[in-house]
């Protein structure tokens, strides 16, 4: 009984050791390609220096981003619901690219002039989407949640949220980063025009 106990146990290790070996696949398996994509500057804007009215002194403070935005493209399915795409990824951080564009805007573009002492005004920014929506329409979204500061005052001087949006013609992540970098774009404008006239 002991026997044939053991040739039963064996038997069925066998056939599992046969089952399991013809559903391994053996071919090695091709990696997934990551996508990544850049936000560019899209050309619509002169990159001369402008020569504005005399603007304050700023410091460009802390730019960040929400936790939930992170290098991998966003897509908002609903108003309540985003999904990720980890095959495309930015190649740098959306709080990077949006401090990247407000360097060039305000600095290079219109003349504000760095400052780190003496008086000045600070400019912090959230970026709370930077993203693909599909509803209503496809399109890009940029928004950010803008704080300036007076130093000698201590007054806030700007506390706003902005938003640039700009259509997506089409699924390709090409065609959403460049909706991006226009959403970005006029962002960046609006806050820089809001700004100046203050």
């Amino acid at each position: 009984m002991v026997f044939s106990r053991m040739n039963q146990t064996a038997l069925i290790a066998l056939a599992l050791a046969a089952l399991s070996a013809s559903c391994i696949d053996m071919k090695p398996q091709v990696a997934p390609v990551v996508r990544w994509i850049s936000v560019s500057d899209v050309g619509g804007a002169d990159t001369t220096t402008m020569s504005p009215p005399k603007q304050p002194r700023l410091m460009l403070g802390r730019i960040s981003s929400s936790d939930a935005i992170t290098d991998v493209f966003i897509t908002r399915t609903s108003a309540f619901e985003i999904t990720y795409a980890d095959l495309t990824r930015w190649v740098e951080p959306p709080d990077q690219a949006v401090r990247r564009a407000l360097e060039e805007e305000l600095f290079r573009r219109r003349g504000f002039e760095r400052a780190s002492a003496g008086s000045y005004r600070t400019l912090e920014v959230e970026v709370v989407a930077f993203e693909e929506s599909l509803q209503p329409r496809r399109e890009a979204v940029v928004a950010i949640i803008a704080h300036v500061v007076d130093r000698d005052s201590g007054a806030t001087v700007v506390d706003r949220r902005i938003e640039g949006r700009a259509p997506v013609d089409g699924d390709d992540p090409a065609l959403v980063a460049r909706g991006i970098s226009i959403a970005l774009e006029s962002v960046v404008t609006e806050l820089s025009d809001l700004m100046a006239v203050r």
